[in-house]
C-alpha cells in the first residue's frame, strides 16, 4: 500500500510541477494566451488530483484530454515517421529554430495519458459524475479563451478548427457539441474499464 501511495504522490508532484513550469515558460516567452491551453491546465489539475487522491478531478481532466491527445499523437508520429504533414496540428514542433524546452514540454502529449491511467489504476475510480466537472471546465475555458485571447493564436481551437474540418453549423455551437460528445464518450469508456474501478 505504501509503495502505491508513493508512486501516486511522485506522479502528482511531477504533473503539478510540469503544468506550472509549462505555464511559467509561456509567461516567460510573453505568450500569455498559452497559459490557458487545456493541456497546461489539465496537467496542474491532474497533479492536484493525484496529490490529494481525488479521482473525480483526475477523471475530469482525462475526459477532456484523451481524444484530443490521441489526435495530437497520430499527427505527430505521422510527421515524425514520414516527414510529411498530416493534419498540420504538430507542424509547429518541427519548425526550424523551435525551442528545445518548448518541444520537451510538448512531448508530454505522448506519456501523460498512459501515466495518468496507471495512477488511476492505483487509486481506482470511485466517482460516477466527473463528466459534470469536465463540462463546466470546458465551458469556462471556452469563454475565457474567446474573451482574453487573440483569434490569431486560436488557443484551444475556440475560433476555428485546429485542422481542416468543415462544419455545417455555427462554429461555436459545433465546438461545444463536439467537446460535450468527447467528454461523454471518454467518460463512458473510462467508467467501463474494469481494472480502473474501485
Amino acid at each position: 500500500m505504501g509503495t502505491k501511495r508513493n508512486i501516486v504522490f511522485i506522479l502528482g508532484i511531477f504533473f503539478f510541477v510540469l503544468g506550472l513550469f509549462s505555464i511559467a515558460y509561456s509567461i516567460y516567452l510573453k505568450r500569455y494566451s498559452e497559459v490557458i491551453w487545456f493541456c497546461y491546465i489539465g496537467l496542474v489539475l491532474i497533479g492536484l488530483g493525484l496529490l490529494f487522491r481525488k479521482d473525480k478531478l483526475v477523471v475530469a481532466q482525462l475526459n477532456i484530454l484523451i481524444l484530443p491527445t490521441i489526435i495530437w499523437n497520430i499527427d505527430f508520429f505521422y510527421r515524425l515517421l514520414t516527414g510529411e504533414s498530416f493534419w498540420g496540428i504538430t507542424d509547429y514542433f518541427f519548425l526550424e529554430g523551435r525551442s528545445i524546452i518548448g518541444n520537451i514540454i510538448s512531448l508530454q502529449h505522448i506519456y501523460t495519458i498512459p501515466l495518468v491511467i496507471y495512477a488511476l489504476y492505483l487509486i481506482k475510480i470511485k466517482t460516477k459524475n466527473a463528466w459534470r466537472i469536465s463540462v463546466i471546465q470546458i465551458l469556462l475555458i471556452f469563454v475565457i479563451s474567446r474573451l482574453l485571447t487573440l483569434e490569431t493564436n486560436n488557443v484551444n481551437c475556440v475560433f476555428r478548427p485546429c485542422f481542416d474540418f468543415a462544419l455545417t453549423i455555427p462554429y461555436t455551437f459545433g465546438w461545444i457539441i463536439a467537446y460535450f460528445l468527447i467528454i461523454l464518450i471518454t467518460h463512458f469508456g473510462l467508467s467501463n474499464i474494469n481494472f480502473l474501478k474501485a
